[in-house]
Parts: C-alpha cells; sequence; structure tokens
C-alpha cells in the first residue's frame, strides 16, 4: 500500500518576502527559518524526495506554508497565489508520480465570489493549473471591502 504524505509543506522566497513586510507580520514565520528548515521548505526537487525515500513515502500532496497568501493584498495576494501554483505545477510535471499539489488561493477573491448575488469569478480558480482540490491555510482574519470575514482550514475538492 503506498504511503501518501498530504498537505506537505513548501515556502516561495517571493511570498516569504512580502509576508515579512505586509503590516501585520505573522510569528509563524519564524518556524520556517528554525535550523534547515528554510532550505527543506524550498526544495522542491531532489533533497525532498531523498527525504521521502528516508521516511517511506511514496507520494506527497504540496501545500504553500501558512498564512499563504492571505494576510496580503487583494492584489498581491492574487499575483503571488498565481506565482506559487505555476512554482508547484512545474515540480508535480518534473515528478508526477511523487508530487502532486494544492492551489494557492486568493481567499480575497474567494470570498467575493461567494458573496449572496455576487457575479465575481473566483480570479485563481481550482481549474487554473488543473489541480482538483483547494487549500485555504489556517484561520486566517480577512477583511474585504465592507466585511469582516474568517476564512480557515477548508478543503474544498471536485470528484
Amino acid at each position: 500500500m503506498p504511503l501518501i504524505a498530504i498537505e506537505e509543506h513548501w515556502i516561495m522566497p517571493d511570498v516569504t518576502s512580502a509576508l515579512r513586510a505586509a503590516p501585520l507580520s505573522d510569528e509563524s514565520l519564524a518556524f520556517n527559518e528554525m535550523g534547515d528548515n528554510q532550505q527543506r521548505l524550498e526544495d522542491l526537487a531532489a533533497g525532498r524526495t531523498a527525504a521521502m525515500d528516508a521516511q517511506g513515502v511514496d507520494l506527497s500532496v504540496l501545500a504553500l506554508t501558512p498564512p499563504g497568501t492571505h494576510p496580503l493584498s487583494p492584489e498581491k495576494a492574487l499575483r503571488l497565489s498565481r506565482a506559487a501554483n505555476d512554482v508547484a505545477a512545474e515540480a508535480v510535471s518534473r515528478n508526477p508520480t511523487r508530487f502532486r499539489s494544492l492551489s494557492s488561493q486568493c481567499a480575497h477573491g474567494w470570498l467575493a465570489a461567494h458573496e449572496p448575488g455576487s457575479t465575481h469569478q473566483d480570479p485563481v480558480g481550482i481549474d487554473h493549473l488543473g489541480n482538483r482540490e483547494a487549500l485555504y491555510g489556517r484561520i486566517a482574519e480577512i477583511s474585504p471591502p465592507g466585511r469582516s470575514s474568517r476564512c480557515g482550514g477548508v478543503l474544498i475538492g471536485r470528484p
């Protein structure tokens, strides 16, 4: 029976830089910098598959580390979510027998798309890169115009 590791975190330097520059810093970013965590989290190639082999993991489902792009402005969150999805999709295409990925979604767009009566389309979209699931990171405060919401660890999937 294959061993599948779900929500295997990875980081993208551009997202980390944007989060560090955000008005409200996220203390969890410090965990990414402990020991060799940053190097391991950025590796979506040979180092990660070697670690998987050492642990007996056959397939890893990659997910951007929390808080994802949620604390960023809508424009920055959308741009970096798409870039992160492109990076993850490239890693999957290079090694499809070992990796799958969960989409990094722009929570601002998702919330706007799900307002009652909204005609707004989710700007990232589950099908942007053919991912079957989207993962919204741990609970984070999101404040779109005229609304205060919470967006949390919800897995949205399609059969």
